[in-house]
């Protein structure tokens, strides 16, 4: 057994180290919330909102974030249907996204090492390393949402294309289509980085480069005519509110911006400057560069649009797709350290990569352990605040009208009729908002929003005071939930509000019983 053991080959043995660590972080992670909270509590309320879709979907076939009407509100349908399919199939419960992301880590894992472990050993041990820890992965898989599937399609992609234009079979490009297909109506980021692979394949085969854009695109038209269809827009709520646009700053200036705030894009950019400039040197043709250089081509391209278009931060999960093709396009600068000498570290070309590598090891080291800190706490405050929030809904008005701005968790366990105030979840809110150009703060005193809060007969509110400049004078306010520590939720105090006076001696006894009830950090404060 120990002879075995000895005579492993030196990147198996890589890989079973990097699984282990990779078992080791999500486990201790896993465990170290659960003390705080009983059960795991996902560390952001927007893995609720999935959530409640699903089981609405499931339950009601209805796609929203209330049993009572239809909304454009997931960011990713696939993953939303996925989840609604396994409630539907074996009942609906709080582990299922957790599971879920399990299994398309696994999938993650085991293509990493089938694809990239002919590499030689110095090289596949830079690799994984960033690989596994850049995107923090960990992070990817415990938030429950579909950024996990998404970086694995991600990885499908890069490796299907690769492959492609190493040997351009048929049966490898129906792959890349169906990846592209499946990759989109996951994320619509992935249209940032088919969109360039497209571009590539123009040069080598015009016709399948238009099959590619099309089963890349078919996936937005087909929502966006079911959501039209709905009375919503023909794009989620969810990527015209996120979306990085400002009107007031150039492209240059949102690129620059983007540069200066995630400075790990830094060294990406300039390994694959570098590389393009050593490929274009060693290339006759245009054609032959644009084949070599293609995953490079794409990284770049990628980063300037989602810089322009798209969001960075959230525990590091809008990136991470991103920083998948990254990684890939660094191989051969990865690949100099197989060879290297002692003497040769004299060389300019060497010191460059050698910095470059150990800079993004130690961008890998401080994301992964800012991370490993801040998902813990993040879990703590969704317990605390939504969580909470939602129990004392479910408990005394578990299908009350209820007017909110954080709408995961209370949408999820309760069966309330909601209206979102961010417009994520209420279409007719993201309306009137983009027609009448309002900001958050002047949401409650549009009279086209207290119309709707009218003829709606809402009775609660449950919101972020310091969200609006001024309320309307049937809001009643009758409590206050105070959490400490906050480092994820959009406020530390939740204000809860009687709308008219039809439920307000009840929501006051409630609040009162609820206060009497409450073992969490959660402070209640009565008015």
């Amino acid at each position: 057994m120990l002879k075995k053991f000895i005579n492993i080959k030196p990147n198996w043995l890589v890989f079973i180290v990097n699984v282990l660590i990779f078992v080791f972080t999500c486990s201790s992670t896993f465990f170290k919330v659960i003390e705080k909270t009983i059960k795991y509590i996902y560390p952001l309320d927007d893995t609720y909102i999935h959530m409640a879709i699903a089981k609405n979907f499931a339950d009601f076939n209805r796609w929203g974030i209330d049993k009572y009407k239809f909304s454009s509100t997931t960011s990713s349908p696939l993953f939303t249907y996925l989840e609604s399919a396994i409630f539907d199939i074996f009942g609906i419960h709080d582990s299922v996204p957790l599971f879920m992301n399990c299994i398309f880590g696994f999938f993650f894992i085991i293509l990493v090492h089938t694809q990239f472990s002919k590499l030689k050993t110095i090289t596949y041990l830079l690799f994984t390393l960033l690989i596994f820890w850049l995107p923090v992965v960990f992070v990817q898989l415990l938030t429950g949402m579909e950024h996990m599937l998404h970086i694995l399609l991600t990885l499908g992609i890069m490796v299907c294309m690769m492959r492609y234009l190493d040997r351009p079979k048929l049966s490898l490009f129906v792959s890349l289509c169906t990846l592209g297909f499946l990759s989109t109506i996951c994320r619509y980021e992935s249209l940032f980085f088919l969109f360039p692979l497209c571009l590539i394949l123009l040069r080598i085969d015009y016709l399948r480069s238009v099959y590619l854009g099309f089963f890349s695109l078919l996936p937005v038209l087909i929502y966006g005519v079911i959501s039209i269809n709905n009375g919503a827009d023909f794009i989620p709520n969810s990527l015209i509110i996120k979306a990085n646009i400002n009107a007031q700053e150039s492209l240059l200036d949102s690129i620059y911006t983007t540069l200066f705030r995630n400075k790990y894009l830094m060294p990406i950019i300039l390994c694959n400057i570098v590389i393009l400039y050593y490929k274009f040197k060693n290339h006759n043709s245009w054609d032959g560069f644009i084949k070599n250089a293609c995953i490079q081509l794409t990284c770049l391209i990628t980063i300037l649009i989602h810089g322009s278009l798209a969001k960075f931060g959230w525990l590091f999960r809008y990136e991470s797709y991103l920083l998948i093709i990254s990684i890939i396009s660094l191989i051969p600068i990865l690949k100099h350290f197989s060879t290297l000498h002692l003497s040769d570290f004299k060389k300019p070309k060497i010191i460059f990569c050698t910095i470059m590598v150990l800079t993004l090891i130690r961008f890998s080291l401080e994301r992964t352990t800012r991370s490993y800190k801040t998902i813990r706490q993040a879990s703590i405050n969704i317990y605390d605040q939504q969580i909470q929030s939602s129990l004392f809904l479910n408990k005394y008005f578990y299908d009350a009208k209820v007017v909110a701005n954080d709408i995961g968790a209370i949408s999820y366990y309760n069966e309330i009729e909601l209206l979102d105030l961010v417009g994520l979840g209420s279409d007719n809110i993201q309306q009137i908002k983009r027609k009448e150009k309002l900001s958050r703060f002047e949401i409650l005193k549009n009279q086209s929003v207290q119309s709707v809060i009218q003829d709606g007969r809402f009775q609660i509110a449950i919101i972020y005071d310091e969200w609006f400049t001024s309320l309307p004078d049937n809001f009643i306010k009758k409590a206050e939930f105070k959490i400490k520590n906050n480092i994820i939720c959009a406020s530390s105090n939740v204000s809860v509000y009687a709308i008219g006076g039809s439920l307000e001696t009840r929501l006051s006894e409630a609040l009162l019983d609820f206060q009497k009830q409450n073992r969490s950090n959660m402070e209640i404060i009565i008015f």
